[in-house]
């Protein structure tokens, strides 16, 4: 059983899908959206056995739903329970006090609140949910670094498993679907994918931007996501007259697409660890412009460093993107050197596998196992 805070589309849910429909028939996967949202879930093969579980009234109240939480998980008996960051964090431990099925909580990253530094309380909390034999996933260094001096996870029990991706399957699913928006052969487009939501401070980027664009008609920004921070980027675009150049591409199931059109992928979050958008432009031999938060600086190829600067220095991110815009050959260089890298270092068999022994290690642990149904 998985526990998302959400299922819409990000990072953590796009690895999820991308891990089940690896792993194929070896595990059914039940599904928990604490806040109704599933729009992953067209991720996920037809062939991937899973179903979508809905929660037990009120279980997003936190500490108070424990009662609720307990009885939810004694009923569906699953095999392990997987829960996901902050906002699951409660499921993973109701079920360390009620010992009803091993224990696995992924760590992908924070959110605005946490952006500047940990608050204690959490940390506290954390290390009590995490103790007594939880494993602890995290993708990237910086993260497995916090779990270690901040949650106090041993490190048998820490697994540092780095995003993987396809990126035969990516080229092959950018060659074949429809463009996701027009250019033409004189524009300079600057794209980025994620939600629309603070932690990812679209609004930095459509600042830097405007610094970097100036009055150069060829340049547009492409942003591939939604969410609620839409309304609030849509104004300011018109406000600081970038209008004409902006293009709100809005959620994409599959951004393969989008990204092959972009010339140079920028991401300007306030907190990231490992972010997918990132993996996927390097896939498709994009260069990438971001500051500098979590493994990004670790993750791109050596000639990108250079362009990962400090995450408040919008003058540093508006320069990078105009050396990048205005050298197609450094382009084309740095986006087939991060193709080789990902291709070397963060392949989709590599996360898949890490991911199928884990769960074969909590699952084959569990005393009660031999006594479950096939899809348990």
């Amino acid at each position: 059983m998985h526990v998302f805070p959400s299922f819409a589309i990000g990072g953590m849910q796009t690895q999820f899908a991308t891990i089940a429909n690896g792993l194929g028939r070896a595990f059914r996967h039940a599904i928990v959206s604490l806040d109704g949202r599933t729009q992953c879930r067209a991720k996920l093969a037809p062939g991937t056995p899973h179903e979508f579980l809905t929660p037990p009234p009120g279980s997003a109240r936190g500490l108070a739903a424990a009662p609720a939480i307990a009885r939810f998980l004694r009923a569906q008996a699953p095999a392990a329970l997987v829960t996901y960051n902050w906002g699951a964090i409660e499921w993973c431990f109701v079920n360390r006090l009620c010992r009803i099925a091993p224990r696995i909580h992924a760590e992908h990253g924070f959110g605005p609140d946490e952006a500047e530094r940990l608050k204690q309380r959490r940390n506290l909390f954390r290390r009590v949910a995490l103790s007594g034999g939880t494993r602890l996933v995290v993708p990237s260094l910086a993260l497995r670094d916090i779990a270690r001096r901040h949650w106090g996870v041993r490190d048998p029990d820490l697994h540092l498993i780095p995003n993987g991706i396809d990126i035969a399957g990516m080229e092959r699913r950018a060659r074949s679907a429809p463009p996701a928006f027009d250019r033409t052969g004189t524009d300079i487009v600057v794209g980025a994918v994620a939600p629309l939501v603070a932690v990812k401070n679209h609004a930095r980027l459509l600042r830097v931007f405007a610094a970097a664009a100036q009055d150069d008609p060829r340049w547009r920004l492409v942003l591939v996501g939604d969410g609620p921070e839409r309304p609030g980027l849509e104004a300011m675009a018109d406000r600081i007259g970038i209008a004409s150049r902006h293009l709100f591409v809005g959620s994409l199931d599959d951004p393969a697409a989008a990204i092959a059109a972009i010339d140079i992928l920028a991401t300007t979050s306030c907190t990231e660890q490992m972010p997918y958008g990132v993996l996927e432009a390097m896939a498709l031999g994009k260069p990438v412009v971001a500051g500098a938060v979590g493994d990004i600086a670790a993750m791109v190829a050596a000639g990108t460093r250079p362009f990962v600067v400090p995450r408040e220095d919008e003058a540093g991110l508006a320069a990078a993107l105009r050396r990048l815009a205005g050298d197609e050959d450094l382009r084309r260089g740095i986006g087939d050197a991060n193709r080789r890298r990902c291709s070397a270092t963060y392949p989709e068999d590599r996360m898949r596998d890490a991911f199928q022994r884990l769960f074969e290690q909590a699952t084959g642990g569990h005393p009660d196992l031999e006594n479950r149904g096939p899809d348990r």
